[in-house]
């Protein structure tokens, strides 16, 4: 495999098909037989959680906003029960999903797609690849940790990001913003595998920028695809994010977050 960043189309090209090509990939390589069935039980159950929690929730906010008198405009004002409203709802349950959903699922189900992870890169690093085990309760403490820093940004984005997905332009930008969020939430798989923090992933995103931001629509694109989106969709992303973590550029001398430790006390001893 070779590693480091190329022309940027074609990197752009390169992550976005990633997604789908991991998709093939579950079904057709030995080594993801019997690691398919918890990953694909828990992203439908997650994402079929938060859809239809999103969708209630904005159906209610519309109710209570299309409730009581609205002065002289009073005569525009429809019906909660109306198409309209309901048509409503499901937008901004789309829109809201598409920058909330995968920072919620990524924290859920990333110890449950470390097996993918792992098959992954022995595939792609042969039987002489170092296994990385960081266990089940420190992957879902270290994501958890770094999944709440980027909640707390997409939720001050969000409100920003609703405005800009009512223009033609807007939505474009927005698009693109749910994007670049989305690589830098699932490339945090294979980052915290080796131990690093947030900061290293954010360095790593934006030096392979081009192959992110493809990998982050063809994920967009893919919570719009029926069935995909409930059963295949982490799995694969679990796939593509680690294949193309092998293949970027990274920065070399960063420390690891829990070689930290082992830094200070080497140091004090020098």
């Amino acid at each position: 495999m070779r590693v480091g960043r190329g022309i940027a189309p074609v990197e752009f090209v390169r992550g976005f098909v990633s997604l789908f090509a991991a998709c093939l990939t579950l079904f057709t390589r030995p080594e993801y037989a019997g690691k398919l069935k918890v990953p694909f039980l828990v992203n439908f159950v997650v994402l079929a959680i938060v859809f239809f929690g999103l969708f209630l929730g904005c159906q209610e906010l519309i109710s209570w906003s299309f409730d009581g008198d609205w002065g002289w405009f009073d005569w525009a004002r429809p019906s909660p029960d109306s198409w309209f409203a309901g048509g409503l709802a499901m937008l901004l349950a789309a829109i809201v999903m598409f920058f909330l959903t995968p920072v919620l699922i990524e924290t859920v189900m990333g110890p449950f797609l470390d097996p993918l992870a792992q098959a992954t890169e022995r595939i792609h690093g042969g039987n002489g690849m170092r296994p990385v085990d960081p266990g089940f309760w420190a992957n879902a403490w270290t994501g958890l940790r770094g999944s709440a820093q980027i909640l707390v940004v997409q939720i001050l984005v969000l409100p920003l990001a609703l405005v800009l997905s009512l223009t033609g332009i807007g939505a474009a930008l927005a698009f693109i913003l749910a994007a670049l969020l989305n690589a830098i939430v699932w490339f945090e798989i294979p980052e915290s595998r080796r131990g690093f923090g947030l900061t290293h992933r954010l360095q790593v995103v934006r030096r392979n920028w081009p192959a992110a931001l493809g990998f982050g629509m063809a994920f967009q694109l893919g919570l719009l695809i029926p069935l995909f989106n409930f059963l295949i969709l982490t799995p694969a992303t679990a796939v593509a994010v680690s294949t193309l973590y092998l293949r970027f550029e990274k920065l070399p001398g960063a420390p690891r977050v829990r070689d930290k430790a082992n830094l200070a006390r080497t140091q004090d001893r020098g």
